[in-house]
């Protein structure tokens, strides 16, 4: 057995506790937060003043996003930081199976985010065979540009804009 399936394993068996189950979700979004934000910070070779100045706050503020004890993350402050790093950000709800995939298949690639200009899986997109709409209403009357340029993420985790 490797060491990954040992590692599942052993989070397996503790997902049957709802409090671990809660303090684990905590955990890793915090934790992964935090780390993300200062490894993107490190990748582009920032200080936490330089950021807090290019997002238009203070240094403390950066200091305590990249906290793993603070957790107090906004959505529109995450929006401002994946857009000045030019990532992507995903705020979704899964399975606590996949949750378990994610955690012990983590990466120091997956911590430090690429831009969009060095983000070298996009070469990838045209290859994807299928794109269709979340919501179907939205091919029939879409109410705006964007709505038009919503699709599904495909398995592979690629997106294709339809137009």
């Amino acid at each position: 057995m490797n060491t990954r399936t040992s590692k599942v394993g052993r989070i397996s068996a503790k997902f049957s506790d709802k409090e671990f189950r809660d303090c684990y979700v905590d955990s890793h979004i915090t934790n992964g937060l935090s780390f993300q934000i200062r490894g993107m910070r490190k990748s582009r070779k920032l200080s936490q003043q330089e950021l807090a100045v290019r997002l238009g706050t203070k240094q403390e503020a950066i200091s305590r996003l990249e906290n793993p004890d603070y957790g107090k993350f906004s959505l529109d402050t995450l929006k401002k930081i994946g857009s000045e790093f030019d990532v992507a950000l995903s705020v979704r709800f899964i399975s606590f199976s996949e949750l378990a995939a994610q955690t012990t298949s983590m990466t120091k690639e997956m911590i430090s985010v690429p831009a969009y200009k060095d983000d070298d899986g996009l070469n990838n997109w045209c290859n994807i065979p299928s794109v269709q709409y979340i919501d179907e209403s939205f091919k029939e009357k879409p109410s705006s540009l964007l709505q038009k340029r919503i699709v599904t993420i495909v398995s592979t985790g690629s997106a294709i804009s339809n137009g």
